[in-house]
């Protein structure tokens, strides 16, 4: 109680002392607050952007126009005259750039699309000596393409560089004088002619037969399996085709041993009977003709009925092995 009433003598209008402040310690002198660390200050704004004043650009260049065959004749013509380019850039409104390239280079310049030139890898002294070269020998037509500039040295198929032209250039110079890579036929047209006279009558009798008068026929021939090359023989020649059965340019035939003679007929526009010539029936004449082609045709007919047969034996050998142009 007296140490109630003790503080109680104190007056009610007396301001109490402020309580001293603790001292700070080492580690809050070193330390930065809490607060500042977990929400760091915001950092000042920018300074206002100030524009620069646009640079001045350069005029774009309007393209000029491409001169024509016309164009270049006149800017030759005032050259040939003494004028100066730039007498001709007022007079004429053509750049200098056109002046100078109409001086130096042909009416008709060559060029691609693109607008570059488009030069070829062999010229047209050196295409007329491969032309002649060609039309020396038959044998040459076949000679690869890629084999040239290392067969005929002379030809002088060289590039500035030393090195051969290649195949690619070879084909683009024979295409530029009319000559192409074809394959090489196995049998040409008969010369005779009288062969020629018979088979123009032939042709023009037949262009007048019907449906029914050709489904009434068998045609029969035969063809010869024999040994030799059995790859494709190219060869060069007109790209009109006026050389490609010429008699150098085409590949003989050699009867050689082993052969086999294959023999099919058509009947009805169907395929028919057909048959391998054995070797031990001998040469083909009107006996074995009989006995092995014409007895099979007859032996499918009898085997096929259905229809009143009348068929016409059509062959070309008939004529060679004496037999009838008719078989009922």
């Amino acid at each position: 109680m007296a140490e109630k009433g003790l503080f109680n003598t104190l007056p009610p209008s007396a301001e109490r002392p402020p309580l001293a402040e603790p001292a700070a310690t080492r580690a809050d002198i070193l330390l930065p607050p809490i607060q500042s660390l977990l929400s760091p200050p915001s950092p000042p704004p920018p300074p206002p952007c100030t524009s620069l004043p646009e640079a001045p650009r350069t005029p774009k260049r309007e393209k000029a126009f491409e001169t024509t065959r016309s164009d270049r004749i006149r800017i030759k013509t005032a050259l040939l005259f003494n004028h100066t380019p730039e007498e001709i850039r007022d007079k004429l409104g053509f750049t200098l750039r056109q002046i100078q390239w109409a001086k130096h280079t042909r009416l008709t310049p060559q060029k691609d699309k693109t607008g570059l030139y488009n030069k070829p890898a062999i010229r047209s002294a050196q295409r007329a000596r491969l032309e002649t070269w060609l039309q020396g020998s038959p044998s040459r037509r076949r000679i690869p393409w890629r084999h040239i500039p290392y067969i005929v040295p002379e030809l002088r198929l060289q590039r500035t560089n030393g090195r051969n032209h290649g195949a690619w250039a070879i084909k683009t110079a024979f295409k530029r004088i009319g000559y192409g890579r074809r394959v090489a036929r196995r049998k040409g047209y008969s010369d005779d002619p009288e062969v020629w006279a018979e088979r123009l009558a032939f042709a023009e009798w037949a262009i007048t037969w019907s449906r029914e008068r050709l489904r009434c026929q068998i045609f029969s021939d035969e063809v010869w399996a024999m040994g030799g090359q059995h790859t494709r023989s190219y060869i060069t020649t007109r790209l009109d085709g006026s050389e490609q059965l010429h008699s150098s340019n085409l590949d003989h035939k050699y009867s050689k041993q082993p052969a086999w003679m294959f023999h099919g007929t058509i009947v009805d526009g169907k395929k028919g009977p057909c048959c391998f010539w054995e070797k031990q029936w001998g040469s083909m004449n009107s006996i074995t003709y009989n006995r092995y082609i014409l007895s099979s045709v007859q032996e499918w007919i009898r085997t096929h009925p259905g229809r009143n047969w009348y068929l016409i034996l059509i062959s070309s050998t008939c004529l060679i092995h004496g037999i009838g142009g008719a078989k009922q």
